[in-house]
This record gives structure tokens, C-alpha cells and sequence, in this order.
């Protein structure tokens, strides 16, 4: 899925209102509900969160989906009857509801999908399941389907190992300098040189998207 500075903000736009609107219907659904029980108005929420969810998944925002598809499996839960604090789960669903359009806006002025900005509100979910809590490791979702362009044939058997070996010390000095904040372009630099010179004696395309992404990083 797209994230970060892959958003495509038009699609977001086109989605954003329209699923403002819904979330706002299934608000009202659920304070119904709360109120005076109803189970058609679960299947109501249930239903819509799950549209909520596919749209977002078609415009590829990951943390969206994500935090749609939490909502959705809790409401799915309430309608099942298998929550037994169920005023602790409306509470947290209500959260959801309000949270997830503003995340929408925060993205649509070009700000980065970070799901892990929503990781207390979904762990707060999961938990009213009684499932196990995520990690900020569990947020971290890569495109590894993209690959570096590729080069020319090697000219010759330059040895890797050997020059990774050579090289190890620029790195290391390099590093200790960023980590101490002296001179950054400078250390930077460096380091982008090392990566430049790795992926020039690597020809294994997964081996060469490490050097190739670590590069883009630097």
C-alpha cells in the first residue's frame, strides 16, 4: 500500500467527505443504540464500517484501513455478543469515529501516513476484544515489491566481502559523527559513498534493495 509521500491526495480528497458522512451516520447509529439497544443498528454500523474500511483500502491508506478495519471487527464483536464491558467498547468505537476523519484531514495537507500515531487508540480497541496488543514493529509496512533500477552487467569479480571490510570504518566514523550531531552533510555523505560502493559490487536484486533504500534513507 502506498503511505508516506506515496498518498495520492486527489483520491484521498474524492474519499475524505464521503467518508466523513458515513462515520458521522454511524455515530448516531451507535448513540442510538447505546441508548435504547437495538440490534438492526449494529448491523447498520457493522455494514457501513465495513464499506468505510474497503474504501480506504482501494485508495491504499494503510493506518486508515487499519484503524477502519479495528472499528469494524469491534462492532462486528458488540453485534455478536461477545464483549462483556460493552460500555468500555462504545466508548472506545465513539473514539474511532471522531478520530479517524480528523487522521484523514491530517493527511490530506500532505502529512505522512504514520500508523503508529494511531497505535494507543487501536491497541484500545483491541483490547476491548481481548486481543493481544501491537508493537510499533507490527506498523512498520514497507512496499518490499519495489526494486532498484537495474544496472550493467559487472565488468569485474570485484569482492564484496573484501570491500564492505575496507569500508567498515569510514561507516563506523561516520555514524559516531551523526550520532554525535558534528558536521551532518559531511557524515552523511560519507555514509551515502559506503552505500554507493556496496551496491556497486552487489548484483543480487534483494541485496541491492537494501543498499538502494538504505541509500535513499541517507
Amino acid at each position: 500500500m502506498a503511505s508516506g509521500g506515496g498518498i495520492d491526495i486527489k483520491a484521498l480528497n474524492w474519499v475524505k467527505t464521503e467518508i466523513s458522512e458515513a462515520l458521522d451516520q454511524i455515530r448516531q447509529a451507535l448513540e442510538t443504540h447505546v441508548e435504547t439497544p437495538d440490534p438492526a443498528k449494529l448491523d447498520f454500523i457493522v455494514a457501513n464500517l465495513h464499506q468505510v474500511t474497503g474504501t480506504l483500502h482501494i485508495v491504499e491508506l494503510f493506518g486508515p484501513a487499519l484503524l477502519a478495519e479495528e472499528m469494524e471487527q469491534l462492532a462486528q464483536a458488540l453485534k455478536n455478543d461477545q464483549i462483556k464491558q460493552k460500555q468500555d467498547a462504545y466508548e472506545v468505537l465513539t473514539r474511532g469515529i471522531l478520530q479517524l476523519p480528523a487522521y484523514l484531514e491530517h493527511l490530506s495537507h500532505g502529512h505522512q501516513d504514520q500508523p503508529v500515531i494511531l497505535l494507543a487508540l487501536l491497541n484500545d480497541l483491541r483490547a476491548a476484544r481481548g486481543l493481544p496488543l501491537l508493537s510499533e514493529n507490527a506498523l512498520f509496512a514497507p512496499d518490499l515489491n519495489v526494486f532498484p533500477p537495474p544496472k550493467a552487467a559487472p565488468t569485474g569479480a570485484a569482492d564484496a566481502r573484501a570491500l564492505a571490510k575496507k569500508l567498515r570504518s569510514v561507516y563506523q566514523s561516520a555514524l559516531v559523527g551523526i550520532i554525535r550531531g558534528t558536521d551532518l552533510p559531511a557524515q552523511t555523505k560519507k555514509i551515502g559513498f559506503v552505500l554507493a560502493q556496496l551496491d556497486g559490487v552487489c548484483h543480487s536484486a534483494t541485496v541491492r534493495q537494501l543498499w538502494w533504500s538504505a541509500q535513499g534513507m541517507v
